[in-house]
């Protein structure tokens, strides 16, 4: 639910009103712990199957492509080094306690799951320039890494990170030879 603004374009008001709209799409979605999903697997193959021209109007991959960069633009806006002021590297993160406002809530979705929209948009024409030298992806990496790491931890999701950066190196030797 932190993350959705940081997505899409949407007006303070709305923003606000977010719990109120998620919940007239009760039969599809549900809030719970602040995390939205939908109702059943059923309504996400409708939508990916029966009605993707609608939900997607410019195609699956373009909107894996949108995910990807805004993913790359929330974290590098909200990712910093120590994120949660624990200032010790060796602290137990099972003991992290999550602060109030959660400097990661605008970046949460993307921290983990930027890797597979970027896999999934691979052949958009719109990626060329991100992954060339000096590109999104480049600048990204080279600022980002280690903070990306460092949140990766804190969200205990180092396993999907690792599976994440194989992903990564296997895409980017594609990129490179194609």
């Amino acid at each position: 639910l932190d993350e959705i603004p940081s997505y899409i374009q949407m007006s303070e008001d709305d923003a606000n009103d977010l719990e109120d709209i998620i919940g007239h799409c009760g039969s599809f979605l549900y809030l719970r712990e602040h995390t939205i999903s939908l109702v059943h697997q059923s309504a996400k193959d409708f939508f990916l199957q029966r009605k993707s021209d609608m939900v997607y109007p410019g195609g699956i991959e373009n909107a894996h492509y949108a995910l990807f960069s805004t993913s790359l633009r929330a974290m590098e806006m909200n990712l910093r080094r120590d994120i949660y002021s624990i200032n010790d590297p060796g602290y137990p993160i099972r003991q992290v306690r999550r602060p109030n406002p959660d400097p990661l809530a605008a970046a949460r979705y993307g921290v983990v799951h930027w890797v597979e929209h970027l896999s999934a948009c691979c052949s958009s024409q719109n990626l060329d320039k991100d992954l060339e030298d000096g590109g999104s992806l480049d600048r990204f990496l080279r600022r980002d890494y280690l903070h990306w790491l460092e949140a990766l931890s804190i969200l205990e999701s180092i396993p999907t990170g690792i599976a994440s950066i194989l992903k990564l190196e296997r895409l980017l030797q594609v990129s490179v030879y194609a």
